[in-house]
């Protein structure tokens, strides 16, 4: 936790700016999502429901690790810069 408050100004510019653009294109993309299920293949029912389910899963699990891993390179880093001040 004492890691965490040595973050500067421009790793948390970076969280933000990941976080905001991730949200985006994952609405985006499931926006896009729901346009062909409905509009271009034209399913109904439970086969519409399972095909949206799956087009969100298919859409966040790349946005989490995506920003996971933005999430772990600045952990690292303020890792290094703790173990250079002791």
């Amino acid at each position: 936790m004492k890691k965490w408050r040595k973050i500067s100004i421009k790793q948390v510019c970076l969280i933000i700016i990941t976080f905001i653009a991730m949200v985006a294109i994952a609405f985006v993309l499931i926006r896009l999502a729901n346009f062909l299920i409905s509009d271009i293949l034209e399913l109904h029912g439970w086969l519409k429901i399972f095909s949206q389910f799956i087009a969100i899963i298919l859409v966040i699990y790349p946005a989490k690790i995506t920003f996971g891993s933005v999430l772990y390179h600045v952990n690292e880093d303020l890792s290094r810069k703790l173990a250079e001040e002791t």
